[in-house]
């Protein structure tokens, strides 16, 4: 008997050419199909990822900022770990997660942003005991959660971004 696949709902507010939907849609092409059962929810409106998600098999739904999809979509999944990145999909998600969902909610930091506004800072820390676990790709990444937004490092793993190194193969 093989043991159950993960089920895991990545959540993000853009569907962009950016650093975290690229990062995002190589990891969510990259993982283990037999052991992960991916699927990626963009707050907004479908964009240049949309066809590419398709063409790779992995179930994206797009909530074309109507967020009260994300309830039906969190109860009826059946989720064991929701991934949340950035803060407006960190905010939606630690708010409706716990409520339809029993998974686990993992925030996800790529990068160091610029510094928030208080009433950002605010949201953030004041629903920050939501999430189980926090994750950033890099060291600094990792201090900004703790020291400039008050995040609990026994709580928090560095898992730096894997780079497909044929990419870099020199020509024939």
């Amino acid at each position: 008997m093989s043991p159950k696949r993960i089920r895991i709902l990545h959540v993000q507010a853009v569907d962009a050419i950016g650093g975290t939907e690229r990062t995002n849609f190589t990891l969510l092409a990259g993982m283990d199909r037999g052991r992960f059962d991916n699927e990626i929810c963009i707050l907004g409106n479908k964009g240049p990822y949309a066809s590419a998600y398709g063409a790779a098999g992995i179930v994206a739904h797009y909530l074309r900022h109507n967020l009260a999809k994300l309830a039906p979509l969190l109860r009826r999944g059946d989720y064991d770990l929701v991934f949340l990145y950035g803060l407006r999909a960190n905010l939606v998600g630690r708010l409706l997660a716990p409520l339809f969902s029993r998974a686990r909610r993992i925030e996800v930091k790529h990068g160091v942003d610029a510094e928030r506004g208080r009433l950002a800072r605010v949201l953030d820390r004041s629903t920050a005991g939501l999430i189980h676990h926090f994750v950033s790709n890099s060291r600094a990444g990792a201090c900004v959660m703790a020291e400039r937004e008050g995040k609990p490092p026994a709580r928090m793993t560095v898992i730096p971004n894997g780079i497909d190194a044929d990419a870099f193969a020199p020509a024939a």
